[in-house]
């Protein structure tokens, strides 16, 4: 069983079954699979076949960055091969050129036989192993981040609301202390902004604002921007006497009439009075527009009640997952500024005879070590 989790096999069905989940997860964002115990499973899965492949593999790496085996050097015997001139000066000759391009070098000497190992760029073999391990440093930030917790919160403009512990694990307020709908230069909307404080009795201990695709953080919390809404306040004097928060666009009842509070054409907004189900008048309403009813009841107009609605999330996972980026990118750079190359050169003596290889991955390079070999030999 551990032989077929560990296999390159099992991960990539693993991963395909992960890809298929996130398809399914991106195409039904109301979902809960992010959170789903089977998903947190498959990236489990996938976790620990990395881990196995990779640590299985490190022994190997470090035994090359270490040194060179005896084994390696056996390997290469030299029963036929090119003929060369004093193949003791030939072997002396390639191993100072080789240190001079900063090779590390090894030489085997066995009777009438010898062995040049050179290697340079261990560091590009690290490159995929750690590519390895960052992967399962980002699914175990995942899994980490699958714990956190995601609650709405808000208001209106100047109220303060608490925040539940289970997200701000201490006894935090939130108090919103403006929103706004930021328009560009053609008069088309350009964003959300919501300009909060967090309060920690009555002391203000973080305060910015978040926007959509820009949320404020603060201590593993992220405040997003969520939802918001315009609803208006009005006075009135006589029949349901006092002040009321009005919804857009929802008919009322006052003194025998309808109305409702609509967005105008433009910008701005206007009041629609009805009177037996016919449109009875049409108020432009600015800040102190007076409206008069039935029955000595008069309808002040006070404002608008912008409304917010956050998104706090927290996220015990991004640190880890940031470290696991960290880690890529790495792996990146060490691929793509380096490349591992090998050299054996092995010297028969007696027959005045040499074999060489060059291993290396980037085909314009080994062909440059090929004909360096051959013309040093």
């Amino acid at each position: 069983m551990l032989k077929f989790f560990s296999s390159m096999k099992a991960g990539l069905i693993i991963m395909g079954l992960i890809i298929i989940a996130s398809i399914a997860g991106t195409l039904q964002p109301q979902s809960t699979i992010y959170k789903s115990f089977w998903f947190n499973g498959l990236l489990l899965l996938l976790t620990i076949n990395l881990t196995v492949c990779t640590f299985r593999r490190i022994p190997g790496l470090l035994e090359k960055i270490k040194g060179f085996s005896p084994e390696e050097k056996e390997e290469f015997p030299v029963e036929e091969g090119i003929k060369v001139e004093s193949s003791r000066d030939r072997e002396a000759k390639i191993l100072e050129a080789l240190r001079n391009k900063g090779y590390k070098v090894n030489l085997m000497t066995q009777k009438d036989y010898s062995c040049i190992i050179a290697r340079k760029g261990i560091l590009y073999l690290i490159a995929p192993h750690l590519l390895h391990i960052s992967l399962i440093v980002i699914f175990l930030g995942a899994l980490i981040g699958s714990t956190g917790e995601s609650i709405n919160v808000g208001g209106y403009v100047g109220d303060v609301t608490p925040i539940p512990e289970k997200v701000a694990k201490t006894h935090l307020l939130l108090k919103i202390k403006d929103f706004q709908t930021v328009y560009d230069k053609d008069k088309t909307v350009d964003n959300w902004e919501s300009a909060i404080a967090l309060l920690a009795g009555e002391s203000i201990v973080a305060e910015g604002t978040t926007k959509v695709n820009h949320p404020f953080k603060y201590k593993g919390m992220t405040f997003y921007q969520s939802g918001y809404g315009y609803n208006h306040l009005i006075e009135v004097q006589g029949e349901a006497e006092g002040k009321h928060i009005i919804p857009l666009n929802k008919v009322l009842s006052l003194a025998g009439r309808m109305f409702k509070i609509e967005k105008a054409p433009g910008m701005g907004y206007v009041l629609k009075v009805y009177e037996n189900h016919t449109k009875y008048d049409t108020y432009e309403l600015k800040e102190g527009t007076v409206i008069n009813f039935p029955n000595a009841t008069i309808l002040k107009y006070l404002g608008e009640k912008p409304y917010t609605v956050l998104k706090v999330k927290t996220d015990p996972g991004t640190p880890v997952v940031m470290s696991g980026f960290f880690l890529m990118t790495l792996a990146s750079f060490l691929f793509w500024t380096g490349s591992y190359r090998e050299i054996k050169i092995g010297f028969n003596h007696t027959k005045q005879l040499a074999k060489f290889q060059v291993i290396c991955r980037n085909k314009s390079v080994q062909e440059k070590l090929h004909q360096e070999m051959t013309a040093l030999l």
